[in-house]
C-alpha cells in the first residue's frame, strides 16, 4: 500500500504528523501489519475461510466484490470489515496531519462504490474530521508513475479533478492538505 503526505504538493515524510518516512503500509491494526488485514492477500484469505464459500478455483479479489454486489453476505462483511479497519488505522495519521484531502489508487479502487462506505465509516469512529475530501482515482497508473516521479524528485504535485472521482465526506471543502 503506497502512500504519499503531501503539503502544498510537496511530500512529507519526516515529523509527527505523519508515519514514519511518510509510508502507511507500515501501519498496524491491532497487532496486525496493515497489509495483513486489508490488502488482495488479506481479503483473499478472510474470505476464503468464511461460511459456505464455493466455486475457489482461481478466485481473485474482484470476485468478492462482485459477490458482494450481487448479494453475499459474507463477501460484503469481509470487505466492510477490512475497508472500516484501514479508516481506522488511517484516522489519527489523517488528524494529525490535518488532511483536508485524500486520493486513494490501485485496482481496489475501481470497486470505490463498495470500499467508500465502510472507509468513510472507519475514518470517523477512529476520530477523523468529517470534511476530509476522498478521491478515487480514475487513472491508477498515471497515479502511481507521479507519485514514483514525486518521490523521486520532488515537485509541487496537483490533482487533476479529471483524473478523480470524488466521494466526500459530509461538509467537505477543498484545500491543499493532501494525504
Amino acid at each position: 500500500m503506497g502512500s504519499s503526505f503531501l503539503h502544498n504538493g510537496i511530500p512529507v515524510t519526516a515529523g509527527p504528523t505523519v508515519p514514519p518516512h511518510g509510508r502507511a503500509h507500515r501501519l498496524k491494526i491491532g497487532t496486525a501489519d496493515l497489509e495483513d488485514v486489508v490488502s488482495r492477500r488479506a481479503i483473499l484469505t478472510r474470505y476464503l475461510a468464511g461460511p459456505n464459500v464455493t466455486s475457489t478455483t482461481g478466485l481473485d479479489v474482484h470476485e468478492v466484490f462482485d459477490r458482494s454486489r450481487g448479494g453475499e453476505a459474507w463477501a460484503t462483511q469481509v470487505l466492510e470489515d477490512a475497508f472500516r479497519a484501514l479508516g481506522g488505522a488511517l484516522a489519527p495519521w489523517f488528524t494529525r496531519f490535518q488532511a483536508t484531502t485524500v486520493a486513494f489508487g490501485g485496482a481496489m479502487t475501481g470497486s470505490w462504490d463498495l470500499v467508500l462506505p465502510p472507509l468513510r465509516s472507519g475514518l470517523t469512529a477512529a476520530g477523523a474530521r468529517i470534511g476530509i475530501e476522498l478521491f478515487s482515482s480514475a487513472n491508477t497508473e498515471r497515479s502511481a508513475l507521479v507519485g514514483a516521479a514525486t518521490y523521486a524528485h520532488p515537485v509541487k504535485v496537483r490533482l487533476s479533478s479529471a483524473d478523480e472521482t470524488v466521494g466526500s465526506m459530509p461538509g467537505a471543502s477543498p484545500t491543499t492538505r493532501q494525504a
